[in-house]
């Protein structure tokens, strides 16, 4: 008989054990920073002169510049894509160990993800290649692959499957339960866009409101003379400091917020995959249609 998952009870567990173990939202945060300043440091002005350069028509002497960015815009985004595996993969170890022990330790799920990370590799490059040729087919084919796809790093780190069997039953355990799996994945999908979503409007607000308020820029004023006067040689620090703080505020909320989101996502994926890898067994979050 089919299943149908109670996502609100579900969801309401989640955040409270995330409440009570804010520990699981860490490693995205860190991964953020380090990722953020990576992407600073590695391309800086570069993505500014690359953002310049695509729209208008290339001169022999741009050239090779656009290649050079353009390569390390690939380079940054592949190395992306792999930090996010290594994080999600870690969250998900935490999510499992929080969730049968009722603890958590950085060190255990750093090993658990090292122990089988040749399994993660195969699978999430594997994973990206569908993934990238099925955005090049207008999106849609992307979102399938990401749907049947869902349950390939939980088999691995909470069953110890490798990368060809992982998928292989992420795949079964998706086709014999397609109407429950697909009403978690779209939840969960819809609460990451809607996230991603509030995270650029947040940023923009924030740096909007650092252009634009009158008050601020009298309280810069201010501030400006008094650092000028009693700490002259570190000033111009200080004020580019005081002068980006929103977007410091903007990137510190944003992190938080998607550490929440993936901690969420990584928790719900494990507790929908134990309801549904049994196809008869009771579970009080399943109601039988």
């Amino acid at each position: 008989m089919a299943k149908k998952i109670e996502f609100i009870p579900l969801a309401r567990d989640t955040f409270i054990a995330i409440k009570s173990n804010t520990l699981i939202i860490t490693p995205t945060i860190i991964f953020s920073l380090i990722l953020s300043m990576f992407t600073y440091k590695y391309l800086g002005p570069g993505l500014t002169k690359l953002s310049a350069l695509s729209t208008q028509s290339l001169k022999p002497q741009d050239l090779a510049l656009f290649k050079e960015l353009i390569g390390k815009l690939a380079i940054a985004n592949i190395l992306n894509f792999y930090m996010q595996m290594f994080v999600h993969a870690m969250t998900l170890a935490m999510a499992r160990e929080l969730i049968e022990n009722g603890t958590l330790s950085y060190r255990s799920a750093i090993a658990e993800v090292l122990k089988k990370f040749s399994s993660l590799l195969f699978s999430g490059t594997l994973f990206g290649i569908l993934l990238v040729a099925g955005l090049m087919l207008l999106i849609v084919p992307a979102i399938f692959v990401n749907f049947f796809f869902m349950f390939t790093y939980v088999l691995i780190i909470k069953e110890n499957k490798h990368s060809f069997t992982a998928i292989r039953e992420s795949i079964k355990l998706v086709r014999r339960n397609l109407n429950a799996a697909f009403s978690v994945y779209v939840t969960l999908f819809s609460i990451a866009i809607t996230v991603s979503i509030i995270n650029v409007l947040a940023t923009s607000a924030m740096e909007s409101i650092a252009d634009t308020n009158a008050l601020h820029n009298a309280a810069n004023s201010i501030l400006s003379g008094i650092l000028s006067a009693i700490a002259h040689d570190k000033y111009e620090k200080i004020l580019n400091i005081i002068n980006n703080t929103p977007s410091y505020l903007a990137i510190a909320m944003t992190t938080i917020l998607t550490g929440v989101v993936m901690a969420f996502i990584a928790i719900m994926i494990l507790k929908t995959y134990d309801v549904l890898k049994e196809p008869d067994a009771a579970n009080a979050a399943v109601t039988e249609a």
